[in-house]
């Protein structure tokens, strides 16, 4: 029995280096490829839009307003494949705690 273990990537970068731009192109991926994905985003983040990330490019992807890390296990189901945040330096520090777990 092999264990299936997840993965965590980070898009880091200045501002307007294309962080958003970039997570949006891999949330289109994994939507082709019929993957279940969660796309959340702090709720402070209104910038753009209120339930959407946006590049400055204004490419979008719906998601889910979040207060606190924890709010994300609220939404993740057995069959959720991927869990995206954007602008994860607006949340707590148990996100880090979080993911480590659903990577897990």
């Amino acid at each position: 029995m092999s264990e299936n273990k997840g993965t965590i990537e980070v898009i880091c970068g200045p501002m307007f280096a294309g962080k958003s731009e970039e997570l949006i192109r891999r949330i289109k991926r994994l939507q082709y490829a019929k993957k279940n994905v969660i796309v959340f985003k702090p709720k402070i983040d209104n910038r753009y839009s209120e339930d959407e990330i946006c590049s400055h490019a204004m490419r979008k992807a719906k998601s889910v307003n979040i207060e606190k890390a924890s709010d994300i296990l609220k939404y993740v189901k057995e069959d959720t494949n991927a869990i995206v945040v954007d602008e994860v330096q607006f949340l707590d520090e148990e996100i880090i705690s979080i993911a480590n777990k659903l990577a897990d």
